[in-house]
């Protein structure tokens, strides 16, 4: 293979957040370039994995600070995804209900613990190959020690040649623990400490930062924050900026597609844009019990706070006061922002439906029927949502920050596409939702912002094409493209 990725999360075979999406899209795309790329994740206990039919590629193991740990490498066999799938098998550490989290929400005991072990698992079956990957593009702070692990590492020494790729999908994750657990890593020279550290503590996102050849944000947007809010490495990103690029996202057409998408009720013909709009909000509001002539507002997402998810219960509940809207809210996160959204169901059950959890079918047919998407991010590097809504006719209602603020433009420009607030408040949002009823009054307006948004290429056939060119810089190959 030319490029191997190596991901904790992978769509459809196990998704949290936008990572899934990337990873499960951009080795597909780079494969119809012809450039041959794979991706390794854990097998995790979701039931797409599950499922799934895989054939054993490797077994072996590693050197563990309380002795050898066996594991096999699988390989998905049926071949659908658009490229090789491979899965680490380590049940004690990987086979668990919940990806990163227990079921009550809080983190394993043993984050660190999993992550080192994932990635000392992949670099044992990589240096096995007789004919080494090209380049090696490692995703979040979960695979951020692989650079450091393959350059000064003595057991994988035979890896030290090939340039990574590390890609931070988000920077307020980085991974740190305590030097009291620098057992657990491999045998790494003691002068090469300086690399893991970060504030005194071992830091996988610094430490990648530091040693992989080029580093990649998921927008130009987020590139320019976190040289200013970084979690606390805003002077490690201003020192190593010569090597970062941002990189929006693509949206996976053969996934988020309003002619083909097998979950929602009506497709779109030919150009038949307003007719795919009304008939499938129709079918929504007709389940929901919504009435169909008034705005119908979304929400996907986690509700945590860099999300603006706390946000809502208020903004809406000073909405509806106002005038007649329909929500329908879908998500899962905090205790707190949960229960919220709960009691404004309740208090507003003719008008608000709140779905907990994530449902992909129901997902698609929400940005499929909605006249606007709320995305009151506080955090958002690229946003995917956006993306999915502009492509489907929904018009988003976003704060000016991240990858949001170079993928939608608002109303007061020349080629509107959304709506944009200025902070993440509650009265900013409020002002957004106020500006969207407003536009549903102007229906003209609002379906030439619709229609025009769905024209936009956002495919990922255009996004890759800045990966292929930092590939060949540091592969200095002209025949991976």
């Amino acid at each position: 293979m030319d490029i191997l990725h190596c991901s904790f999360e992978c769509y459809p075979a196990a998704k949290v957040g936008g990572l899934a999406d990337v990873a499960g899209a951009l080795p597909k795309y780079l494969n119809q370039v012809n450039l041959s790329t794979a991706l390794i994740m854990p097998k995790h206990d979701t039931p797409w994995l599950n499922q799934a039919s895989f054939a054993v590629d490797y077994a072996g193991s590693f050197r563990w600070y309380y002795g050898d740990v066996g594991f096999r490498v699988l390989r998905e066999t049926t071949g659908t995804l658009g490229f090789p799938l491979y899965v680490v098998e380590l049940n004690d550490l990987f086979l668990r209900r919940g990806i990163y989290v227990r079921e009550n929400g809080y983190p394993y005991h043993d984050e660190p613990e999993r992550y080192i072990a994932f990635q000392l698992a992949v670099l044992n079956w990589v240096k096995q190959f007789q004919t080494k990957p090209k380049l090696i593009h490692v995703h979040d702070h979960h695979c951020g020690l692989i650079p450091l692990f393959m350059q000064c590492g003595p057991e994988f020494h035979a890896l030290r040649s090939i340039p990574t790729v590390f890609t931070i999908h988000n920077g307020l994750y980085q991974g740190a623990f305590s030097w009291d657990k620098k057992y657990i890593l491999p045998y790494l020279p003691s002068q090469v400490y300086g690399l893991l550290d970060w504030n005194d503590a071992i830091n996988p996102m610094a430490c990648a930062v530091k040693c992989a050849q080029a580093v990649t944000t998921v927008s130009k947007g987020y590139l320019q924050e976190l040289m200013q809010f970084a979690n606390g490495l805003e002077t490690l990103f201003q020192k190593e900026h010569q090597k970062c690029f941002g990189i929006i996202n693509g949206i996976d057409g053969e996934v988020w597609s309003p002619e083909r998408d097998r979950y929602i009720d009506h497709l779109r013909e030919g150009s038949l844009s307003r007719e795919f709009k009304k008939a499938n909000k129709e079918s929504l509001c007709r389940d929901y019990g919504f009435k169909f002539d008034k705005p119908l507002f979304i929400f996907i997402g986690r509700l945590v706070h860099e999300k603006g998810a706390d946000l809502i219960p208020d903004a809406i509940n000073k909405l509806l006061q106002q005038t007649e809207v329909y929500m329908l809210l879908l998500g899962s996160g905090s205790a707190d922002i949960e229960q919220a959204l709960r009691l404004c169901s309740v208090k507003h059950s003719a008008h608000v439906k709140y779905a907990q959890g994530y449902n992909e079918p129901l997902s698609h047919r929400m940005y499929a029927s909605a006249d606007f998407l709320i995305m009151p991010s506080r955090i958002e590097p690229c946003g995917l949502n956006q993306l999915y809504a502009m492509h489907y006719g929904t018009i988003p209602i976003v704060n000016d920050i991240g990858g949001l603020r170079g993928s939608v433009t608002d109303l007061t420009d020349a080629s509107p596409r959304g709506i944009k607030i200025k902070n993440a408040t509650v009265d900013e949002l409020y002002n957004g939702l106020k500006r969207a009823v407003s536009l549903f009054q102007n229906p003209e307006l609002l379906d030439s912002i619709s229609i025009k948004n769905m024209q936009i290429d956002f495919s990922w056939n255009e996004a890759i094409k800045p990966y292929l060119a930092i590939y060949e810089y540091l592969t200095k190959s002209k025949t991976m493209i």
